[in-house]
């Protein structure tokens, strides 16, 4: 059974009620007291907030949320992308960073890389084979490459090779 712990929501213009931010946390009430806090930090030189701070500097109004629904961990990044192309759709200019969903998912892979290779050097390391090793670090730089730099991965090869 899958918990519904995390919330989608968006922060509203005060002054015109429309969408500028969709967001997701599992406490949403300290999400949006964290909001609250960076619109008077000036510090803070997001758009969002830059423009938040003027709103409120003009009408002492802070930005409402609306809670947009429930959702689970595993789906919580799909749902808020969702909600951020349906405001988009509708026309409302949202100050969310795009592609926040390929963002995540390549840390995710990139998290799974690391573990996979943690692993991989514990057993070779623990049975004393130390060009295994050596080979599992080419084959880390190589997916590091690809990952990061896919035009340049051909490239690092070649003039690996002609160095070794």
């Amino acid at each position: 059974m899958t918990k519904n712990n995390y919330v989608i929501y968006c922060l509203l213009n005060p002054l015109t009620n429309n969408p500028v931010y969709v967001g997701q946390s599992q406490d949403y009430l300290s999400r949006y007291s964290a909001h609250l806090w960076n619109i008077h930090d000036t510090r803070n030189k997001s758009k969002l907030y830059k423009n938040l701070r003027k709103i409120y500097k003009e009408s002492q109004l802070v930005p409402p949320v609306k809670l947009l629904e429930k959702t689970s961990k595993l789906k919580v990044l799909k749902r808020e992308e969702h909600w951020i192309n349906k405001y988009r759709k509708e026309g409302f200019a949202l100050y969310n960073r795009p592609n926040k969903l390929k963002e995540s998912q390549k840390a995710n892979e990139h998290l799974l890389i690391r573990k996979r290779a943690k692993k991989a050097i514990f057993r070779i390391v623990k049975g004393g084979n130390t060009k295994g090793v050596a080979d599992l670090i080419e084959v880390m730089i190589n997916e590091y490459l690809e990952a990061h730099f896919p035009e340049d991965t051909a490239t690092y090869q070649e003039s690996y090779i002609k160095d070794v």
